[in-house]
């Protein structure tokens, strides 16, 4: 049988579904066509941005420029290291500043061929005068220029802190370490070390020879002994591999681990920590905790990141502080 078919009337007018509303996106692209993208961009941040927080944020700005933060003897929580810390900010500049009591420890006679040095022995003045001024210098020049952190609070991304290490003599009542010095053969190499400082001690004692500004082969490698124990001093442990140490941790693992995400395995390599002279990226971690600690700002980091949005400069109150533009330009990390 043929299909019946509704009837309709033909003047009837069929009834037509209401349009649709336009989805975010065609709304925004309706937008975009009308007024321009520069001014959809700025109506997004207009409904997103907080201006008390903005503004909040910059008087706190304000105080925290206007002050310097430091932390003397301050002691890592490697359990090594102790040193003074100032952080300067309008300078952009974190000083890491070790004060050594310097004493020289004359060698053994029997120890040193008598002809070719009379008393070789025996420290002369203008060889400790001398001793002392090169490990200043060349060990605050390795350890300087290395690190640089960066602050990642909201409209704060501008302030950084690049790292300078200062170490100098001092004497025994302010001093960080009591550094014995001890004579000994040019031919000759003697194990150097650094003690942990005590809790209740304001003092900790590092242990050097007069070869240790030259540099030492050690196999594969070779190495500058006073930079090395410097890291000790700076709150640093060994990273090589040997039959005392190779099951225990790296003093300084946890940090790294927490900061850049992956630990510190003990290998005999040419890192400074190890046998080398190389400085890598995971040894400013003690600088970047003392950091967060002494300016009570945890978000300070290795990395930039980019400005947080501003819709406009707010029209009352004082403008924050900025820092030096000649302070150090980010980032300056030894890569290994």
């Amino acid at each position: 049988m043929p299909r019946e078919r509704l009837a309709g009337r033909r003047d009837e007018v069929r009834a037509t579904p209401p349009a649709r509303a336009p989805v975010p996106a065609e709304r925004l692209l309706q937008l975009q066509r009308g007024a321009g993208n520069a001014a959809v961009a700025r109506a997004i941040l207009a409904r997103r941005f907080d201006r008390a927080a903005y503004e909040r944020s910059m008087t706190e700005k304000e105080r925290f420029m206007a002050w310097v933060y430091e932390g003397p003897s301050w002691r890592p929580s490697t359990g090594l290291g102790n040193f003074d810390i100032l952080y300067e900010p309008k300078t952009g500049v974190l000083t890491v500043t070790v004060k050594c009591r310097f004493t020289f420890k004359d060698g053994k006679p029997e120890d040193f061929d008598d002809e070719d040095e009379p008393k070789g022995w025996i420290w002369k003045p203008a060889e400790t005068a001398k001793w002392k001024a090169d490990f200043m210098r060349r060990v605050s020049a390795k350890w300087s220029g290395q690190f640089a952190f960066h602050c990642t609070r909201d409209w704060w991304e501008e302030l950084q802190a690049a790292v300078q290490v200062r170490f100098v003599e001092s004497d025994a009542k302010h001093s960080h370490y009591d550094l014995q010095v001890d004579k000994i053969p040019d031919a000759d190499s003697r194990r150097s070390k650094v003690r942990r400082p005590k809790h209740h001690k304001r003092r900790a004692k590092a242990f050097l020879d007069s070869g240790d500004l030259d540099q030492e082969d050690k196999g594969n490698y070779s190495q500058t002994v006073a930079f090395h124990e410097a890291g000790h001093m700076l709150g640093l442990g060994d990273e090589y591999s040997d039959s005392k140490n190779e099951d225990k941790p790296v003093a300084h693992e946890k940090l790294v681990q927490a900061e850049l995400g992956h630990g510190v395995p003990r290998h005999n390599d040419g890192r400074l920590m190890s046998e080398g002279d190389l400085i890598g990226p995971e040894y400013g971690v003690t600088f970047l905790e003392a950091l967060r600690v002494i300016t009570d700002i945890p978000q300070w980091h290795y990395h930039a990141k980019p400005p947080a949005p501003v819709l406009s400069e707010p029209v009352d109150g004082p403008m924050p502080h900025k820092q030096d533009p000649l302070a150090p330009q980010p980032p300056q990390i030894a890569l290994a």
